[in-house]
C-alpha cells in the first residue's frame, strides 16, 4: 500500500533503525530504497514522499510513530503525528487486540469519563493518555479501552439522573456497541477462547461484599465473619451466601476484609474522616487482583457511593429505607424478615437516604440558602429523629461558622448548627426545592454611537500623541479587521491614552478596565462622543418702572475715535500625519524636523 512516510522518519528507518522484526527489516529496506532515487533525482532525502510499504512495515513505522510522540523532539513529534493520523487506521494488526476504533463522544460524556475510576492496566492509561479530551472526547482507542468505554455508558444510560448525559450514553453505546461486539468475536476466534466471560479457576466469576454493621460483639478483637452481629449485616451475609460463592465485608475502617480476618472493633462510618477512603480501597483491589471482579455490594448509599469510585460498574440491588431493604433480603435469600436493629438512618420516604454527614457538605461557605430534610444533630450515638423537617441553611461571615436551619414552611428557626458538625440529613428532590424569587427589570436600550467608523486608531481626530498627551474619549467597539462592517464587541464609552513608544491604551470610562493596547495602526471601530452643550439660562430681573426725564437739547460731543481691538492670533490644526512623523519618524533629526514642521504649520497654517 502507499504511505505518505515524512522525511524525518524515512532517515531514521533508513539510517538509525536497529532491526528487530520482519516488519522493521521491510520498513528499513524500503526506506533505503527511496533515500536511494531521492538522492539520485538529486532531491534532498527531508522531503516528504509516498512509499509502498506492506501491512508489517507499517505496523513498524506505526510503532516509531507513537513513540516520538512523548519526544522532546518537535521535528519527531510533527512527523509522527502525521503517520498516525493518516495510517493508524490503514493498519491491520495480527492479533486483533492491537486494532484501533476511532470515537467520539460530546463533553457532558467526556466528564463522566474524566470522573470515573480507571482500572490500573498500560493499555487503558495509554489509549487514555492520547484522546483528546478538549470539546468532548475523541481518539482512536484499542477494543479493551472500546469496551471500558461503552460499560460505563451503558451503566450511565440506565442509571444517571441527567437526561442529557442518559441521552449520550445511549447513543455512544448504540454507536460503537456493534463494532465492540465484532471486535470481540475476532478476538475470541483468534485466540480461541470459547467463552470470553469464564474466569480462571483461581479467580472467583463473582464478588459480594457486604457493608459492616454498626452493631458488634462485646469484645476487643474478634474474626469478621463474628465481629458484626446486627440483623441488618446478618440479612445481606444470608443474601450473599446465596448470590455468589465469594464473599467479602466492606469495613469503614479497614477496607476490604475477609470473612476470616481477625480485627479490632471500632466505631467508625464511612462518612467520618478517619473512615476508608476510594483510593486506599483502589490499591486493596489492585494487589488482591480484583479490579476486573464482577462486583455486587449489599449495603447502604454511602457504601455503593464507595465502591462505584473503585468499580463504577458495580451492581447495588438494595434500595429505600433500611426495612424495605431487609424485605429486598428475605427475598433473596427466602427466608423471614429480620427486625431493624441498626443504628442507621430510616428512610422517611421511599427513595429518600438519609445519611450522617457534616454540615459542611450541604453548604459550601455559601450565603445562598441551601435546601435539605433535617432528621437531628448526630453526636455521638444520637439516632434520627423518626421524623424530618424541610428546612433551608445559610451561612455568613456573622454567624462565625454557624449555619441557621429555617422551616420552609413557616419560616421559623429550627437549628443552629457548626459547619463542622455532623448531622441526619437527606438531599430533598429537585421538584421540592421552590423557584428563586427573580426581580424583573426594564432592560434599558444599549447605548451606541450616533455615528460610527472603522480606521486606524491613529486616524482618529484629536487622538493623543507625544506633543499632545490630553486624552480623546470616544465609544468603543473592540478591535476589528480592515473589511469588518460592524464593532467586534458591545458599543462603550472609553479614553483612549498615549503610554510611549507608540503604543495606546483604551480604557473602559465607566470600570477603568483597560480594553485594548496596541500600536496606532491598529483598527478599531469608534465613534464620536457627543456632549450636550450646556446652556446656562437666567431669568431677567423685574425692574421697576422709572420716569425718564424730558430729554434736554445740547450740542452733541464729538465721538471719541474707537482703539482696534487686539487681533487674536490664530492656530491651525496640524495635519495628523505631519503629528505622527513628528512621534514616528526613523530618526532621532527627522523627528526633530517634523516638530518644527508642525510649529510652523500650527502658527501659519503653511
Amino acid at each position: 500500500m502507499k504511505i505518505t512516510v515524512p522525511g524525518q522518519l524515512r532517515r531514521h528507518a533508513a539510517k538509525g533503525l536497529d532491526p528487530k522484526t520482519r516488519g522493521e527489516s521491510a520498513l528499513q529496506a524500503a526506506c533505503r530504497k527511496e533515500v536511494e532515487r531521492l538522492e539520485y533525482a538529486g532531491k534532498s532525502f527531508l522531503v516528504t514522499s509516498d512509499i509502498e510499504l506492506t501491512n508489517d512495515a507499517l505496523g513498524a513505522a506505526l510503532e516509531i510513530a507513537r513513540e516520538w510522540m512523548t519526544s522532546s523532539n518537535g521535528n519527531n513529534q510533527r512527523a509522527g503525528l502525521s503517520v498516525l493520523k493518516a495510517h493508524e487506521l490503514d493498519y491491520e494488526p495480527d492479533d486483533p487486540r492491537e486494532i484501533r476504533t476511532e470515537v467520539k463522544a460530546p463533553k457532558s460524556l467526556a466528564e463522566m469519563y474524566q470522573g470515573a475510576a480507571k482500572p490500573a492496566t498500560e493499555v487503558l492509561t495509554e489509549d487514555i493518555k492520547r484522546l483528546n479530551w478538549s470539546t468532548g472526547v475523541s481518539g482512536r482507542v484499542r477494543p479493551e479501552t472500546l469496551a471500558w468505554l461503552i460499560e460505563r455508558a451503558r451503566y450511565w444510560a440506565g442509571m444517571h439522573p441527567t437526561p442529557s448525559i442518559q441521552k449520550a450514553a445511549k447513543k455512544f453505546t448504540v454507536t460503537y456497541g456493534e463494532r465492540h461486539e465484532s471486535l470481540q468475536r475476532m478476538i475470541a476466534s483468534t485466540l480461541e477462547i470459547e467463552d470470553e466471560t469464564e474466569a480462571p479457576a483461581s479467580e472467583p466469576k463473582r464478588l459480594i461484599l457486604v457493608s459492616c454493621g454498626g452493631k458488634k460483639l462485646d469484645t476487643d478483637r474478634a474474626l469478621a465473619r463474628a465481629m458484626y452481629v446486627g440483623n441488618y449485616h446478618l440479612a445481606c451475609r444470608a443474601a450473599a451466601d446465596v448470590m455468589g460463592e465469594w464473599t467479602m465485608i466492606l469495613s469503614a475502617k479497614y477496607g476490604l476484609v475477609g470473612l476470616d480476618d481477625e480485627i479490632d472493633a471500632y466505631d467508625v462510618r464511612p462518612t467520618d474522616p478517619e473512615a476508608i477512603t476510594s483510593e486506599e480501597l483502589t490499591k486493596q483491589a489492585t494487589d488482591l487482583e480484583i479490579l476486573d471482579a464482577h462486583v455486587t455490594v449489599l449495603g447502604g448509599s454511602d457504601y455503593v457511593k464507595l465502591v462505584r469510585q473503585v468499580w463504577p460498574d458495580a451492581e447495588a440491588p438494595l434500595s429505600g429505607g433500611i426495612g424495605q431493604q431487609l424485605k429486598q433480603l428475605a427475598k433473596i435469600y427466602k427466608g423471614e424478615v429480620l427486625e431493624d436493629d441498626e443504628r442507621q438512618a430510616p428512610a422517611a420516604e421511599p427513595g429518600r437516604q438519609i445519611g450522617r454527614r457534616k454540615m459542611m457538605s450541604f453548604v459550601q461557605w455559601s450565603d445562598r440558602p441551601k435546601y435539605l430534610h433535617f432528621y437531628g444533630t448526630a453526636k455521638a450515638k444520637q439516632k434520627p429523629n423518626p421524623e424530618g423537617i424541610f428546612v433551608y441553611s445559610t451561612w455568613t461571615e456573622a454567624t462565625d461558622g454557624f449555619n441557621l436551619l429555617k422551616s420552609v414552611e413557616t419560616g421559623e428557626l429550627v437549628a443552629t448548627v457548626h459547619s463542622n458538625s455532623y448531622i441526619w440529613a437527606a438531599h430533598p428532590d429537585p421538584s421540592e426545592i421552590p423557584a428563586p424569587e427573580v426581580e424583573e427589570k426594564e432592560e434599558e436600550p444599549a447605548a451606541e454611537p450616533e455615528r460610527s467608523f472603522r480606521n486606524e486608531l491613529r486616524l482618529i481626530p484629536g487622538v493623543p500623541s507625544l506633543n499632545r498627551p490630553i486624552s480623546k474619549v470616544v465609544w468603543f467597539g473592540g478591535k476589528v479587521r480592515k473589511n469588518a462592517s460592524g464593532p467586534s464587541e458591545k458599543w462603550r464609552q472609553a479614553s483612549i491614552s498615549y503610554v510611549g513608544e507608540g503604543e495606546y491604551e483604551v480604557w473602559d470610562l465607566a470600570t477603568e478596565e483597560t480594553l485594548l493596547r496596541c500600536k496606532g495602526n491598529a483598527w478599531i471601530a469608534w465613534g464620536p462622543v457627543v456632549e450636550a452643550p450646556v446652556v446656562e439660562v437666567q431669568e431677567p430681573e423685574e425692574m421697576e418702572e422709572i420716569e425718564e426725564p424730558a430729554p434736554v437739547e445740547t450740542e452733541p460731543e464729538p465721538a471719541p475715535e474707537p482703539t482696534p481691538a487686539p487681533k487674536p492670533q490664530q492656530r491651525y490644526e496640524v495635519p495628523e500625519n505631519f503629528l505622527y512623523m513628528a512621534e514616528e519618524a526613523d530618526t532621532e533629526t527627522a523627528r526633530a524636523w517634523w516638530k518644527r514642521r508642525c510649529e510652523r504649520y500650527a502658527e501659519t497654517g503653511e
